[in-house]
């Protein structure tokens, strides 16, 4: 529903893409393997909706999901990175609506660890690069 969403920009479509993942995240508790995923997959979903209709109480929910996906990643968790580069999005995606420096901040220093955790040559690089720039 997100991808149909994204492709034609149907708002309905993501308001069913929210709904299912609020259901999916409602099925992993904390302590369950997939809780980080299903916690990031609604936190973008927020955030899309926050940029496509500009209530800030979805920016908002899209930040604490993705500080909550972020808590869930150790040192070397695959999705680390992406955590961080996701809360570090959302982050600066706040700074631009409310102003307050300490989001761009954080954006900024999340950006920084997540480039840290793609060295030269690792594939994600340029789209951290890109992130922190």
């Amino acid at each position: 529903m997100n991808s149909r969403y994204e492709s034609q920009g149907a708002l309905a479509d993501l308001e069913e893409a929210i709904s299912l993942h609020q259901e999916a995240l409602g099925l992993c508790p904390v302590g369950h393997p997939n809780r980080s995923c299903s916690l990031n997959n609604l936190a973008s979903c927020m955030n899309s909706r926050y940029e496509s209709q500009g209530a800030l109480a979805d920016l908002e929910e899209a930040i604490s999901l993705h500080q909550e996906a972020l808590g869930l990643c150790p040192v070397g968790h695959p999705s680390k990175s992406c955590s961080l580069n996701n809360l570090g999005i959302c982050m600066k995606s706040r700074y631009k609506s409310q102003g307050a420096l300490g989001d761009l901040e954080e954006a900024i220093s999340l950006h920084q660890e997540a480039l840290e955790l793609h060295p030269v040559g690792h594939p994600n690089r340029p789209c951290s690069l890109n992130n922190l720039a």
